[in-house]
């Protein structure tokens, strides 16, 4: 078990946001996970992780939003995937359509809009876990 989680293995630890959500069966989990896959000329890298974190502020800030992590592919380092987690797809679509903060986070990143390759939204299907040694 993980300190961050008070003591619960079916806790995880959000640390971008400091806060805890149960996952596992019959609790409350981020009910829709939106990937969104890039594909970056090495020239253009820099500049698009800068943005992604200015975007970050607007994501923290968004109470629809529990989580998100930006990655690199470490085989191949032009391809990077946006994880955002929601609370509900409604919470989803709030955000993006109505929420105060997406125009923030839409603004930072719109530069590359024309890079994305894939965005699709997932259902978490409740086989989840937090390893003990996390």
């Amino acid at each position: 078990m993980s300190r961050f989680d008070g003591g619960h293995a079916n806790y995880r630890f959000d640390r971008a946001f400091g806060r805890s959500y149960p996952i596992g069966p019959g609790r409350r989990a981020p009910v829709v996970i939106e990937y969104i896959r890039y594909t970056i000329p090495e020239d253009t890298r820099d500049g698009f992780e800068a943005a992604h974190a200015r975007a970050a502020d607007a994501l923290r800030e968004s109470p629809d939003c529990l989580s998100y992590e930006l990655s690199r592919c470490e085989e191949d380092p032009s391809a990077y995937v946006l994880r955002i987690q929601w609370g509900s797809r409604g919470a989803h679509l709030a955000a993006v359509r109505r929420g105060p903060h997406f125009g923030r986070f839409f603004e930072a990143i719109e530069p590359y809009v024309s890079a994305i390759q894939e965005m699709r939204r997932y259902q978490v299907m409740g086989v989840a876990a937090v390893c003990s040694r996390c």
